[in-house]
């Protein structure tokens, strides 16, 4: 991708094109990047094919994204936004951070190839949340809200269900659990529970 001497902002901080009608948006773009990705594998997500989805030619969609950076960000601030809980979250702290992880797995579940996105966003130069990417952290701190945790304890117990998440989407996507959808929803529910339980009755010692 051709570099721009606004290569340096995060893509977040860049007005879209200034015209008076642009043919795409950036959420188009991103949206047709999952699409790719979800039918034809993480790979296969370049800016020739995501032009040829939209009906658009290559170099055209350079006036959106500068740079690969900027397209991972997209995907990032997508993935996101789906994992994004819907209306109000329950007002006991435990039963809403697990309402919070379990719409996250349900996203990645059905993007088992964001995985491999998540090492190359988190290395992109310039990183800086997306809109959904701050609607996320919000949204988070807000389940956390009535817990009674320190700052640093919040802080860590969301990082922890995190990397929960992401393990055991990992461990889904292994040939030999591919089938076992109950046991690993049974699974996934038990971890969960321990581990917030857990980090609870130790911040409480």
């Amino acid at each position: 991708m051709a570099d721009s001497p606004a290569d340096d902002l995060p893509i977040w901080a860049r007005p879209e094109p200034a015209t008076r009608q642009p043919r795409f948006s950036r959420d188009q773009i991103a949206v047709a990047a999952l699409a790719i990705a979800d039918a034809e594998g993480f790979d296969a997500v370049t800016m020739r094919r995501i032009a040829r989805a939209l009906g658009a030619g290559t170099m055209s969609l350079y006036r959106y994204i500068a740079t690969r950076a900027d397209l991972l960000a997209l995907i990032d601030d997508a993935l996101l936004g789906e994992s994004l809980v819907p209306g109000e979250l329950p007002a006991d702290w435990k039963q809403a951070i697990t309402m919070v992880a379990r719409k996250s797995r349900q996203t990645f579940l059905r993007h088992p190839w964001a995985v491999q996105v998540l090492p190359e966003t988190a290395a992109a130069p310039a990183r800086q949340a997306g809109p959904n990417g701050v609607r996320h952290f919000e949204l988070s701190l807000a389940a956390l809200a009535s817990a009674p945790l320190s700052a640093a304890a919040k802080q860590d117990l969301l990082a922890i269900v995190d990397d929960f998440v992401i393990g055991h989407i990992l461990r889904a996507g292994e040939p030999a659990n591919r089938g076992d959808r109950s046991q690993l929803d049974a699974r996934f529910e038990r971890g969960l529970r321990l581990l917030i339980d857990g980090i609870d009755a130790e911040e409480q010692h």
